[in-house]
């Protein structure tokens, strides 16, 4: 089977790391290998900025992991000028530039103006509820 490619938005790694019920399987299979996260500098820096938001009360030990692991199995691409504008909120339109200059497989988010396109050059844009759902069926 070929390496399965995935965007994983900002909002599911904060759920992830704030303890999310059944997100943990993501996290895990990104860890061991099942699955490549793809990101870009712009993803690196919301996911920052979000993630030491002290309101959120995430434990930096946690969120140094976070960092650690994308640093060491992530595909990190530079990113070409965004030339996107599918998405009705325009702040998305990076994800599925990434998503399409790395021909992922999936963009798992859990943003209502991704998922209402449903697909993106034939990437499918899905919950963290149905990558979970995927990642079991592919481990059967």
């Amino acid at each position: 089977m070929k390496e399965l490619k995935a965007v994983i938005d900002t909002n599911v790694l904060v759920s992830i790391l704030k303890g999310s019920c059944g997100l943990s399987s993501i996290y895990t299979a990104f860890k061991t290998g099942r699955f490549k996260l793809i990101i870009n500098d712009q993803a690196l820096r919301e996911l920052a900025a979000v993630l030491y938001r002290p309101h959120l009360r995430i434990n930096p030990t946690d969120i140094r992991e976070l960092f650690r692991l994308i640093k060491l199995k992530a595909i990190r691409v530079k990113s070409g000028p965004l030339s996107v504008t599918a998405c009705r909120d325009p702040k998305d339109n990076f994800i599925l530039q990434l998503a399409a200059e790395t021909e992922a497989n999936f963009i798992v988010t859990g943003d209502k103006d991704l998922l209402v396109l449903k697909s993106f050059t034939g990437i499918s844009i899905i919950t963290p509820r149905q990558f979970v759902n995927l990642l079991n069926k592919e481990g059967e």
